[in-house]
């Protein structure tokens, strides 16, 4: 299927963290069930300001991951 939650189950114990479009956050308590941690951002880029917001927000995503123990 084509979703976030299966995306996620295909990732599994690959990576730690997913982004999610606000579309789909009625699916973020199931990726995070999965050992993940969930980000939720408008991920469809209209605009060049659109980009860098989308761009700044995972930076700062995986910022977190990346000082998070575990």
């Amino acid at each position: 299927p084509q979703t976030a939650l299966a995306v996620a189950e295909h990732y599994v114990g690959r990576i730690d963290g997913l982004v999610l479009d606000v579309q789909d956050e009625d699916s973020a308590p199931a990726v995070e069930s999965l050992g993940m941690t969930v980000h939720v951002a408008q991920t469809v880029m209209k605009s060049l300001e659109d980009k860098q917001s989308l761009a700044q927000e995972v930076l700062a995503f995986s910022q977190r991951l990346a000082e998070s123990p575990g």
